[in-house]
């Protein structure tokens, strides 16, 4: 009877019955996208704001220099409603969307991304990821992250698609 026991607990053990394990690689599930505000920019830039507080992207700030663009093109800025599992620290739970009528752009010079934060997480640290078309994360540059106003921006030489984590 007794090894009938340690038998069941070894297969438990091993299999992971029962038991709930963080995925082994990170996991995104795309939902549906969102769009909150279009705007035009050309070769003179600008700083586009979202101020929606019934969205889960209120206060992010999109600055593109000078420059950065030959042309003008539309920008769309909005939020995916899809799941993000990470393999390590906690999702911020927000996806955001930032797509051109022209597909991806690429810019000539980076554009930053400033967004705010939920500080009640106390992260050590923030780390930003573009979401490929696969559904991969790719880590995106961290610029400045102030702690006193809960607010982390990130840069990107094109349209992306990205989330954060809090790491611990």
């Amino acid at each position: 009877m007794r090894i009938k026991y340690l038998v069941l607990i070894f297969l438990l053990i091993i299999f992971g019955v029962g038991m709930t394990k963080k995925p082994k690689t990170t996991q995104f599930e795309y939902g549906i996208t969102k769009i909150i505000k279009q705007f035009n920019v050309d070769s003179k830039g600008g700083t586009f704001k979202i101020s929606e507080a019934d969205t889960p992207i209120n206060n992010v700030s999109i600055e593109i220099p000078y420059e950065a663009l030959e042309k003008e093109i539309t920008i769309s800025i909005g939020y995916n409603d899809g799941k993000l599992i990470p393999r390590t620290g906690k999702s911020s739970g927000v996806i955001l969307v930032i797509e051109s009528d022209k597909k991806t752009v690429k810019f000539k010079k980076h554009i930053t991304i400033t967004l705010s934060y939920d500080t009640s997480v106390n992260p050590k640290w923030i780390i930003g990821y573009q979401i490929d078309n696969n559904g991969k994360l790719h880590a995106v540059d961290t610029g400045k992250m102030d702690r006193e106003f809960g607010t982390i921006s990130f840069y990107s030489f094109k349209t992306l698609m990205m989330t954060w984590v809090y790491i611990f």
